[in-house]
């Protein structure tokens, strides 16, 4: 049975260890608010060192919080100054590597946003050549054929969505290697199940390293009537109103 000494030795226990961390959580705030205000200050006045400087503090500050909003403030300054591109492969390397999972998305994140405002030069295509006689349950293959202005370890490519009264025989591989300006042929091999108007969006996504990418979409489109059909290219598409896509 605990006595009334027990619990004054408990009771002074427990109030050493919340002063403890009374003591311990005060010196913390205090420290968080002047990094943010340091960062605060880089930001308004960046000096010419502003990249090594803050790219130190991302990797060795011991508080995530910390170190993601610093990964802010160098995004912001860098776009600010148009010298976005001396710091990518830092980004790409803290998204990669981490290690913290906060810091690593603010990493991401940020590559995507520079991407948005400096994007990356186009280097794909993607061709799509309909074969067969198109009609109510007739088999047709679409040809796909990527290319690429550069080589490419990683590219990958697919339907991104088929109609129900569209069935899917065969496909290829959807992942492959590109070389600078030898196209690769795909082909797909699809039932028309029932009459109607179709379309088939396909996209490629070329994979440049772990975080860049390109991604190529396009379309065809398929008139299916009972004994005959026509396939429409996406640049023909706008100059047929008639249609009806299901």
């Amino acid at each position: 049975m605990m006595t009334r000494m027990h619990w004054l030795f408990i009771a002074l226990g427990l109030g050493v260890i919340l002063a403890a961390g009374a003591v311990w959580i005060v010196p913390s705030l205090q420290k968080n608010t002047e990094d943010m205000a340091y960062l605060e200050q880089l930001q308004e006045n960046p000096p010419d060192n502003y990249i090594l400087t803050l790219e130190s503090l991302i990797r060795t500050h011991p508080d995530p919080y910390i170190r993601e909003r610093g990964i802010f403030t160098l995004t912001s300054i860098a776009l600010e100054k148009n010298e976005t591109e001396k710091i990518t492969e830092f980004l790409k390397d803290i998204a990669i590597n981490g290690p913290e999972g906060n810091v690593m998305t603010a990493a991401y994140a940020n590559m995507f946003f520079i991407r948005q405002q400096y994007p990356l030069e186009k280097v794909g295509s993607l061709n799509l050549t309909v074969v067969g006689n198109i009609r109510k349950n007739a088999t047709i293959k679409v040809i796909a054929t990527i290319s690429s202005t550069r080589d490419i370890q990683k590219a990958v490519i697919g339907i991104d969505h088929v109609n129900p009264n569209i069935t899917v025989l065969s496909s290829p591989d959807p992942s492959m290697s590109l070389k600078v300006h030898e196209p690769q042929n795909l082909e797909y091999e699809l039932k028309l199940e029932k009459i109607g108007t179709y379309v088939l969006p396909f996209s490629v996504i070329l994979s440049f390293d772990q975080v860049d990418y390109e991604k190529v979409e396009k379309r065809v489109f398929l008139v299916v009537h009972e004994t005959s059909g026509e396939s429409i290219s996406e640049e023909e598409f706008p100059s047929r109103p008639d249609l009806f896509i299901k």
